[in-house]
């Protein structure tokens, strides 16, 4: 995936705390992520939010905080489009 083709909702720092960095299943998943390139990371993302079990706003808190973190850290642009 080049883009990512979803909103990211707003959410609080505490559903951050409750729903990803409280969740030791998030948090496997989230360091398997570790060296992906980009592309396939997002792949991954999505795979997450879709086809693990049905979405929830747990997940879509997960998701879009790591889509957020890889806009800071400069692997997607403002729109969402892979830059590294």
């Amino acid at each position: 995936m080049k883009r990512w083709p979803h909103e990211i909702k707003p959410y609080t720092p505490m559903e951050v705390y409750k729903y990803a960095v409280a969740n030791p299943v998030w948090q496997a998943f989230r360091k398997s992520l570790k060296g992906l390139p980009t592309e396939e990371k997002l792949d991954k993302l999505h795979d997450w939010l879709h086809n693990v079990g049905p979405t929830s706003r747990r997940k879509q808190v997960q998701v879009d905080n790591y889509i957020n973190a890889l806009k800071r850290g400069g692997q997607l642009n403002e729109e969402g489009h892979v830059q590294k």
